[in-house]
């Protein structure tokens, strides 16, 4: 059994001794301590009839947005760690792009 992305990547850390195989950014961040917080991958999202698509923002969407544009020269250390501690402040039912941009502050 494989697991990657969101809570596949979670349990697929927690499950590892049991044979799962964690694939993907997000599992060799939980494997690796990096994320440690199951809330990480908390999103809200719309039903069925709306095809499931997400309401808000994960975590860990912020976290790679932000150490992609630190490794591309688009943000300075500083505002990448601005950029996911200002996703990090905001309830996963409320982190949207523009309420965490907003409040990173990053001009």
């Amino acid at each position: 059994m494989f697991g990657g992305g969101s809570m596949g990547a979670l349990r697929a850390a927690e499950f590892a001794p049991m044979g799962v195989v964690g694939v993907g950014r997000v599992f060799r961040w939980v494997r690796d301590g990096v994320v440690e917080d199951d809330g990480e991958v908390a999103l809200l999202h719309g039903d069925a009839e709306h095809g499931f698509r997400p309401l808000t923002l994960p975590l860990v969407n912020v976290r790679a947005a932000a150490e992609d544009a630190r490794a591309e020269g688009i943000l300075s250390a500083r505002e990448a760690r601005a950029l996911l501690s200002a996703g990090a402040a905001l309830p996963y039912r409320e982190r949207t792009w523009p309420r965490v941009l907003a409040a990173a502050r990053l001009g």
